[in-house]
């Protein structure tokens, strides 16, 4: 316990017991029994008396005390800073082994009336496939001319090659938008499967005039995607010329 007492009024000598806060001297109740007054630790003078009294106290000064209020652990801490949260990782998938997109382009300027045909041949494969897209645009990788003749490609290279709209084909009422994609195929790495099935896109004129599926089948867009993820070697001989004819048909 602390008490407040008047250094002049005794002979208490100075010492560490005492210590000054502005005009009060504390010291150790244990040490003194009574103020110097003579009041008891019971009947302590008032703080007007205490400050009028107290003069000349030895010792080290101890700061005054705080309010509650002046605490460093009452005031205000600004929120804790938040680090941003790390990229979450790319997630891998088992189809297409995370190969990258390979772009294609294509120069269809020279297709004539076929154009058309061949630009919705192009956007068919972008939906059906993953691992190659294939844009009209320059350098082109490949080429599409319209001729008299059959229809025929020439791969010489993944992705890269010459395909020819024949009008022959045509003229016998085979249909556009089926032969153009089935060339293009031949670009992408895939051979003529002439298994006359309307179902299968690289089975070609061997399934008839009556056939008009654009579109590749299951094992034809797996196919596809393998050749551009580099897991298997397209099953085309590059720099052959590939002619979608009929059996009987004329030379």
């Amino acid at each position: 316990m602390l008490i407040i007492v008047r250094e002049p009024a005794g002979d208490l000598p100075p010492g560490p017991h005492s210590t000054v806060i502005g005009n009060f001297c504390q010291i150790p109740g244990e040490l003194l029994g009574q103020y110097r007054d003579g009041t008891s630790p019971d009947h302590p003078p008032s703080a007007e008396e205490a400050r009028q009294r107290c003069q000349g106290c030895q010792g080290s000064p101890v700061p005054p005390s705080r309010s509650p209020s002046d605490s460093p652990s009452s005031r205000p801490r600004p929120p804790p800073r938040r680090l941003p949260s790390p990229p979450a990782p790319a997630v891998q998938t088992d189809r297409t082994a995370q190969a990258a997109v390979r772009v294609v382009r294509y120069d269809a300027s020279r297709a004539a009336e076929f154009r058309s045909a061949v630009d919705q041949a192009a956007q068919i494969w972008n939906d059906s496939v993953s691992n190659v897209r294939l844009v009209a645009g320059s350098p082109a990788d490949f080429v599409v001319l319209a001729d008299n003749g059959w229809p025929r490609a020439q791969p010489v290279g993944r992705g890269r090659g010459t395909v020819w709209m024949g009008r022959q084909a045509t003229g016998q009422g085979y249909a556009p938008l089926r032969i153009a994609t089935h060339e293009i195929g031949h670009i992408l790495g895939l051979p003529d499967r002439r298994t006359g099935r309307c179902t299968d896109l690289m089975s070609g004129s061997s399934a008839g005039t009556g056939c008009t599926n654009p579109y590749p089948n299951t094992a034809e867009r797996a196919a596809v995607d393998r050749n551009f993820a580099g897991l298997t070697p397209p099953a085309v001989e590059f720099g052959e010329i590939y002619v979608d004819a009929p059996a009987d048909a004329a030379p």
